[in-house]
């Protein structure tokens, strides 16, 4: 039962875990990460901006080892990224924060809680911070939620952010809100389907392991009384 036990267990865990998170874990772990972005968020809001950006060369090929790991999905998106990083032109200010968020998001056991945590900020913040630093927060949020949301979603997101700026009503700060609580819903109840399916999974082949030791311990129990009825 001991060995049918740890099976389970193992096989909980690789249906769980994508493996394209083992791999990145190979190269980079999630501590590591964490790490790095704390300390180049704290670097950035002390206005050290030499020391983030001499942090950020020194990380720069560790994540273009992580990004291999990535999905085509997600690949995409941090290419996008890259290119208008790279591109004076067209980059801003909020595109390392673009970056940083990211990798928070995607080499996180919990991408999904990260997300809805910072969505509920954000739905939150729509009825009492300036529409300035509420669409700031979106755009660095908004690369990352293409891997994980329905584009509609987004978009509407945009289409009330883009109102707004042409007329800031209370009004449309509460479709904004409605909207943004619209996708925490839906990331919610993924979330909740998710926790099922691993738990049904789970309780099959937990199952299906106790079956399969109980019956090989009544045929040994069995073999043990034919033997010892053959000697007597």
């Amino acid at each position: 039962m001991g060995r049918a036990f740890l099976l389970f267990i193992c096989s909980l865990i690789f249906t769980l875990i994508p493996i394209g998170q083992f791999e990145a874990r190979s190269e980079t772990t999630p501590d590591q990460w964490e790490s790095f972005i704390a300390q180049y968020r704290l670097l950035v809001a002390d206005g050290k901006q030499d020391l983030a950006e001499r942090l950020w060369n020194k990380k720069y090929l560790s994540m273009e080892q992580y990004a291999q790991t990535l999905t085509s999905t997600e690949q995409k998106t941090w290419d996008a990224l890259l290119d208008d990083f790279s591109n004076s032109s067209h980059g801003d200010e909020l595109t390392p924060e673009k970056i940083v968020t990211f990798l928070e998001v995607t080499s996180s056991d919990e991408p999904s809680h990260i997300l809805s945590d910072k969505l509920g900020k954000i739905a939150e913040h729509s009825k009492t911070e300036t529409l300035n630093d509420i669409s700031k927060e979106w755009k660095v949020l908004r690369p990352v939620l293409f891997t994980y949301i329905e584009p509609d979603s987004i978009e509407a997101v945009d289409s009330i952010l883009s109102d707004l700026n042409g007329h800031d009503t209370t009004m449309g700060r509460e479709s904004l809100n409605q909207e943004l609580n619209h996708i925490l819903i839906d990331k919610r109840a993924e979330m909740d389907a998710f926790i099922w399916t691993a738990l049904l999974i789970g309780g099959a082949i937990l199952f299906t392991l106790i079956y399969v030791s109980v019956r090989k311990y009544r045929a040994r129990s069995r073999n043990r009384h034919k033997i010892r009825g053959g000697h007597s």
